[in-house]
């Protein structure tokens, strides 16, 4: 069974500390919640806030991922004055029953490049799924633009991210998936194939199709890209078929 026809997680947020998720997927809001033994083939990802004394029952009842991790999840409290405060992210980036969705745009405007090394540390790179958070504006040159939220959204030369007008605020990005491995690379130092296995390999495990996605060998899906050194996309086959050509 697929959730509402997507080979996608669910993501859930807030997550009820005494055992019920209440649903939020695009767009689609108010369902009936998810209990320990219902739709056990929906893999679970949970998003930005969540207090601490319910992330071990969440993974009980199925979050298996965190979504885009440091990015909207608020900040700690010190409880003594001077030290550093403990919360959640940092119990997120311990538990090794939870893998992390990053954003690593061009500028470091959703997670700085000193957590995304913290990161990599932390959760390894069998455990780091690499997303683009891409807005509907995605592929226009720099300008402003109303996006079909109704906002309207800045895009800067040399940036990836979207701002909204008014008030300057993070809104997402424009930054494409090959982007995300370039950025991902030049922050941490990773290799190329370490990268493309954050884009490829690790959501396909995530969501539990890394059977038929995410390598290239006998038996899997067709699906391959091809870029030149600077990583620019220059071939893309989708089940066998050439859809993109650039050589």
């Amino acid at each position: 069974m697929k959730q509402i026809g997507y080979d996608r997680p669910l993501f859930v947020q807030p997550f009820d500390h005494r055992g019920s998720f209440t649903k939020s997927y695009f767009g689609f809001k108010g369902a009936p919640t998810i209990t320990h033994d219902t739709e056990q083939h929906i893999q679970v990802a949970r998003a930005k806030t969540l207090v601490y004394r319910g992330l071990l029952r969440a993974i009980d009842m199925g979050v298996s991922h965190i979504g885009h991790i440091f990015d909207g999840f608020g900040e700690s409290t010190a409880l003594d004055r001077g030290t550093k405060p403990y919360g959640l992210q940092e119990e997120l980036l311990v538990c090794d029953n939870l893998m992390s969705e990053v954003l690593a745009d061009k500028v470091g405007a959703h997670v700085h490049p000193v957590w995304l090394k913290i990161i990599l540390r932390c959760k390894g790179i069998e455990n780091i799924i690499l997303i683009t958070d891409s807005r509907d504006i995605t592929g226009n040159p720099p300008g402003t633009y109303t996006m079909g939220d109704g906002f309207d959204a800045i895009i800067k030369k040399d940036e990836d991210i979207v701002r909204i007008v008014d008030d300057g605020r993070l809104a997402g990005c424009i930054m494409t998936m090959n982007g995300a491995i370039n950025n991902m690379i030049k922050h941490t130092g990773i290799n190329l194939k370490d990268a493309i296995r954050m884009a490829t390999f690790n959501p396909a495990r995530a969501i539990k199709i890394s059977n038929r996605k995410g390598e290239i060998k006998a038996g899997m899906d067709a699906d391959i890209a091809v870029f030149n050194k600077n990583i620019d996309i220059k071939l893309t086959i989708v089940n066998g078929s050439i859809e993109y050509y650039n050589l």
